[in-house]
């Protein structure tokens, strides 16, 4: 069946006699008080100054959000110093490697 052009389709919905009376007849959960949507998705800075250094953890672990060349803390539990261990292929240096090679 195609919907009329130009006008709404009327489905004929049986609803119960209580929907019928608008009026009288409250949909949904009420508010407890009017707060705003962009409260909500942007805080004002009154929120983000109570304890700016958790906020910003917070960031970091669900949106990426570091700063510019800050380096990310993963937090490994690994059994060597991160500070001082280097992964990949090492060699120790040579002293006048060049020329050992021409010798």
């Amino acid at each position: 069946m195609r919907e009329p052009l130009f006008k709404g389709y009327e489905r004929k919905y049986a609803w119960p006699e209580q929907v019928e009376n608008k009026e009288n007849f409250p949909f949904g959960v009420p508010t407890q008080y009017c707060e705003r949507v962009k409260e909500l998705v942007n805080p004002n800075d009154r929120i983000i100054g109570q304890n700016p250094a958790a906020i910003e953890e917070m960031y970091k672990k669900t949106h990426g959000n570091f700063a510019p060349g800050e380096q990310k803390a993963r937090e490994y539990k690994w059994d060597l110093d991160v500070t001082k261990h280097r992964f990949g292929y090492g060699e120790k240096p040579q002293i006048n490697g060049a020329a050992i090679s021409l010798h």
